[in-house]
C-alpha cells in the first residue's frame, strides 16, 4: 500500500503527472456539471407544466399531456452542451 502511494506521488508530482490530474478532474467537474443541468432543466420543466396546468385550469388536457408538451418545449430528449 506504502509503495503504491510512493508511486502514486512520484508520478503526480511530474508535469505529466500533474497534467494529466488536472485534465481528469476537468472532465469529472464538466460530467457533474452536465448531469446538473439536465436534472435542473427536467425540474424545471415539470414545475412549468404544473404550473400552467393550474394556472390555466386546464380541462382539455391531462397534467401528463401538459408535462409531455413542455418536454418538448424545453427539448428535454436533447443534449445540453
Amino acid at each position: 500500500m506504502i509503495l503504491n502511494l510512493k508511486q502514486f506521488y512520484e508520478t503526480a508530482l511530474t508535469e505529466q503527472g500533474m497534467a494529466n490530474l488536472f485534465h481528469n478532474m476537468c472532465a469529472e467537474v464538466g460530467r457533474s456539471l452536465i448531469t446538473s443541468t439536465t436534472e435542473f432543466k427536467a425540474a424545471l420543466c415539470l414545475l412549468s407544466a404544473c404550473h400552467s396546468y393550474i394556472l390555466n385550469d386546464r380541462k382539455d388536457i391531462s397534467l401528463d399531456d401538459e408535462i409531455k408538451r413542455y418536454e418538448e418545449l424545453f427539448a428535454l430528449g436533447e443534449e445540453i452542451r
